[in-house]
This record gives structure tokens, C-alpha cells and sequence, in this order.
């Protein structure tokens, strides 16, 4: 299923926006992608393609939970072996 531009066209008023941008897929992946990095404190690289995938699809398979995204932040190779910085 393509999300590229799915909260693309018109919107009638604030609730029709707030629909439109709850169940976006594209929304959705920049939303984890940004808690990614304020959470890392970096920007993502090519080597967090796959945490970033599994992030995508545990946040959707939760349905939106965010403080199920959060545990899952806390469980990836990223999280878990950050390099040691001075």
C-alpha cells in the first residue's frame, strides 16, 4: 500500500483534518521517524533503515500507541549499544 501522498487534497474543516491526518501512513512514519531522533539525539543514518522499519511496523500494528513506541525505542540495537561520546 503506497502512503506516499496520502494526506494530500481538501479538507473541509479542523475535524476533517484531524481524521485525515490520524490515519495517515505518512504521517504516521514521520512521527516515529522524528521521536527516533529527538529520542537518539541524532538523525537517522542508513544503518537504522531496519530499526526504523520495525519501529513503522510495531507502531502501526499497534494501532497508534505511543507509549508502546516508546518501550519499543528502548529495545533496538540502536537504544541498547550507543556508542560511548565525550
Amino acid at each position: 500500500l503506497d502512503h506516499t501522498q496520502d494526506a494530500d487534497g481538501a479538507i473541509g474543516n479542523a475535524p476533517d483534518l484531524a481524521r485525515r491526518l490520524a490515519g495517515s501512513g505518512e504521517v504516521s512514519r514521520c512521527f516515529v521517524t522524528q521521536l527516533f531522533r529527538y529520542a537518539y539525539g541524532r538523525a537517522e543514518t542508513a544503518a537504522d533503515a531496519c530499526t526504523l522499519e520495525r519501529l513503522n511496523a510495531r507502531f502501526a500494528h499497534s494501532g497508534g500507541d505511543i507509549p508502546d513506541l516508546l518501550l519499543g525505542l528502548t529495545e533496538t540495537d540502536a537504544f541498547l549499544y550507543r556508542p560511548v561520546t565525550e
